[in-house]
């Protein structure tokens, strides 16, 4: 009876041995899929992080490309800008501007304003022809934004005036009174982007030619 007994726990011990080992191969075998899912949910992480900074840089290099282009909108005296409008096709070009007292012996209205007098010259460029007094649709701005629209009712500046055909050019005068200043703007077709390409040149009182 006694041996039953030893044999009895023996076989228990032994069962119990073995369940242990099973047990720990079991948690061995299924710890490396654990590792590997892990590493697999790590490296989608790092991709997706990556992929958030192509995107912001794309997006900051896409913001320079656009700053670059506003900024290239800025003309100086004897560049050219070009016009698409709804009454034709055009090149113009502001060559230079002089700052007058008077023009003729006539003085502004104003007591502290001064004539700014800008030479111009329009292509066609379209296959239609332009009207001259059409393009007189310009203001110029002083630094402290004071602002006037070009005076084409002033006899004494030559005017763009005529038809100008298709393919050939014309000069005259862009003629504005305001106080002097140490910088001027000229915004071509100014509040018309709706029917024309706005055009902006920029330039100082020491590029004045007189």
């Amino acid at each position: 009876m006694i041996m039953s007994k030893f044999k009895l726990i023996t076989i228990a011990l032994l069962l119990g041995i073995l369940l242990i080992g099973c047990s720990s191969d079991g948690n061995n075998e299924q710890q490396p899929e654990e590792d590997e899912a892990t590493s697999e949910r790590s490296n989608e992480n790092s991709e997706e992080v990556n992929d958030s900074n192509d995107e912001n840089e794309s997006e900051e290099s896409d913001s320079k490309e656009v700053s670059a282009d506003n900024n290239s909108d800025v003309l100086g005296l004897g560049e050219t800008g070009v016009v698409e409008s709804t009454i034709g096709n055009y090149e113009i070009t502001f060559e230079s501007f002089q700052v007058l007292n008077d023009l003729d012996g006539k003085k502004p209205n104003d007591a502290d304003e001064v004539y700014i007098l800008v030479e111009a010259r329009v292509d066609n460029t379209g296959d239609q022809a332009l009207n001259g007094t059409d393009l007189y649709t310009a203001s110029l701005f002083t630094e402290d934004e004071t602002r006037s629209e070009n005076d084409f009712h002033n006899e004494s500046i030559e005017f763009i005036d005529g038809t100008i055909e298709p393919g050939k050019s014309m000069e005259g005068q862009f003629l504005f009174s305001v106080p002097e200043s140490n910088s001027y703007e000229l915004i071509y077709n100014h509040a018309l982007g709706a029917f024309a390409t706005e055009l902006t040149w920029e330039f100082s009182a020491d590029e004045a030619s007189n």
